[in-house]
């Protein structure tokens, strides 16, 4: 949808709610007395019809103007996402974290606040909610994101079991992300077998240097990417294997990104 049309879907939204608003207060008045719509019924109907046509800023302007001891579950998840689709963290963490404390197995306040205390380097916290959002979470269907982030912040960690088994999920079920997860595995099985002796990260570097290699065309992440698989699989077919065949083969593609590799040439020069 385009923005203009956006902003029109957006509008009709809002002036729906207002309609509905206006004829709950009028045929289900309180006892005694006419409803009144206050201030605050009418930026939650905004900001709610903001949120729902993806306009955050002007959601988050609304929602500001709501007392959060008067929002509902509903508005404490769309506040906490638009700030946090913002970039505004420290916002969207408060905001989720006062939402937990009346609903704490809500999943959308607790993968705000897990994802925003991951940016703002609140590890411990981003564990806890972590852990909160993957197992202590209501109807928690997991998404990409969730796996993604997970994966990030046991890489902070470096708990590297747990984060290869996120990056795991990543390489199987979003192809995607498959060429990222598959580099990624590789990373923190490089970490867990730091000399190489058991060859961790062989199966993820190849598979990643066979995609890379097949492209017809590759950006500087890919030519950085493939020159980093063929750096740990030259070293690893040369010095543990002693297997020159193999060694010589990810010399020649290593050359093929970098020309000038010292490396890779004397892997060729010493068979």
């Amino acid at each position: 949808m385009v923005p203009a049309q956006r902003h029109t879907a957006t509008m009709l939204t809002c002036l729906m709610l207002v309609v509905c608003l206006s004829s709950a207060a009028r045929y289900h008045p309180h006892p005694g007395k006419p409803a009144a719509l206050t201030h605050t019924d009418y930026a939650r109907a905004f900001a709610s019809a903001f949120f729902d046509g993806n306009d955050f800023d002007k959601a988050l302007a609304a929602y500001n103007k709501v007392p959060a001891s008067q929002m509902k579950e509903q508005d404490l998840c769309n506040f906490s996402m638009s700030a946090f689709f913002l970039q505004q963290y420290s916002k969207a963490l408060a905001v989720a974290q006062y939402g937990l404390t009346l609903y704490p197995r809500q999943v959308s306040l607790n993968r705000v606040a897990f994802f925003c205390a991951t940016e703002l380097k609140q590890y411990d916290a981003a564990l806890r909610y972590a852990e909160a959002l993957f197992s202590q979470s209501d109807s928690v269907k997991l998404s990409y994101y969730d796996y993604l982030y997970y994966g990030r912040i046991q890489t902070i960690v470096k708990d590297y079991p747990k984060a290869d088994s996120a990056f795991a999920v990543l390489a199987a079920d979003y192809p995607d992300v498959r060429e990222y997860a598959l580099y990624m595995r590789a990373k923190v099985n490089a970490q867990m077998d730091p000399d190489q002796t058991k060859g961790l990260a062989c199966p993820y570097y190849e598979q990643l240097a066979a995609i890379l290699a097949e492209k017809s065309e590759q950006d500087d992440t890919d030519s950085e990417r493939l020159k980093e698989c063929c750096l740990y699989l030259q070293s690893y077919y040369f010095l543990q294997r002693h297997d020159q065949e193999q060694a010589s083969r990810y010399a020649r593609l290593l050359l093929t990104v970098d020309p000038d590799n010292k490396t890779a040439l004397h892997v060729l020069q010493h068979p």
